[in-house]
């Protein structure tokens, strides 16, 4: 019982984690964008930002496990049919973010409208992606080292 209290407040934190990176990328597009709404184009930064870090986490693995998973002659043979599976699912993570941030847009707003941020948090929001896009490189690096 005791962890499952844990997990759930894990799951919480999360939770409040991706609802205030949404709030402040969100401002920012408002203040930037002329016209339209700018849930999609923050639920759209959310979604690259979750595939990015589950994309980092399946590379690490990868690596640490000696490269058993992307050195499969299926990968290498039906390459065309993965890149597909791969735009699915960010698809996939992007409409579900939509429908969630749709649904509980006025909620997080009244929510973390009065609070103050740091103002290097757009620098560190922006710096996060730019790390994610780099970090499957950097661990082939490292593997390539201790290799």
């Amino acid at each position: 019982m005791i962890g499952m209290e844990n997990q759930s407040m894990n799951g919480i934190m999360i939770n409040c984690m991706i609802d205030s990176i949404f709030f402040k990328v969100y401002q920012f597009f408002e203040r930037h964008e002329k016209g339209g709404d700018s849930t999609w184009s923050a639920s759209l930064y959310i979604s690259t930002v979750e595939f990015l870090i589950v994309y980092s986490v399946f590379m690490m693995l990868d690596i640490f496990s000696g490269k058993k998973i992307t050195n499969t002659n299926f990968i290498k043979n039906n390459y065309i049919i993965i890149c597909i599976i791969i735009i699915l699912i960010i698809l996939i993570i992007y409409k579900i973010n939509i429908l969630y941030f749709n649904k509980n847009k006025e909620k997080i707003i009244k929510k973390y409208k009065n609070t103050k941020y740091h103002k290097g948090f757009m620098f560190i929001i922006g710096a996060l992606i730019f790390i994610l896009f780099l970090s499957p490189i950097l661990w082939n690096e490292i593997y390539k080292l201790i290799k």
